[in-house]
């Protein structure tokens, strides 16, 4: 399942959950933290040495994964997951090689999300004319949105 389908309730998780973290921001640890919050045995893992790394420099980076292990989740880094069989991944540690299982419910994936463009599709088709900006375009940060935005609005 992806983040968005556990976080928007159209997949309900099993009590175990691995958080397959591809993206190392705030996506893959809110998710984990949000699930294991809510009774969830998770555990997050991820091929980087550290779970969220996008996040160093921000107020969020040490309270948010101190958060997560005070509330139960574990975390596995340097390691990626070569197969979902039934409920159990299997998992290659980067650095040796080593392969081991990790068993659960749910995998829920989080990865870089793609641009949701079904209404500018529907405009298009329509004849409607209209500016775009933010992750109808691309999936990016709040601050280009923003940026983004504010051009259009002094060009307008």
């Amino acid at each position: 399942a992806s983040i968005e389908e556990v976080l928007d309730g159209a997949v309900e998780p099993g009590p175990r959950v691995l958080v397959l973290d591809d993206v190392g921001d705030w996506r893959g640890l809110g998710t984990a933290l949000h699930l294991v919050e809510h009774g969830h045995d998770v555990t997050i893992l991820t091929a980087a040495s550290v779970v969220a790394g996008g996040l160093f420099h921000s107020a969020a980076d040490g309270p948010l994964r101190a958060r997560f292990a005070r509330a139960g989740g574990r975390s596995v880094t340097g390691a990626c997951v070569l197969g979902w069989h039934g409920g159990i991944a299997e998992v290659r540690t980067i650095a040796t090689g080593e392969r081991t299982m990790i068993e659960a419910d749910t995998l829920v994936i989080a990865e870089t999300p793609i641009a949701e463009t079904g209404l500018a599709d529907e405009l298009t088709a329509l004849g409607v004319g209209f500016h775009q900006v933010g992750d109808c375009v691309a999936p990016r940060r709040a601050s280009l949105a923003f940026l983004e935005g504010r051009e259009l609005g002094l060009r307008l």
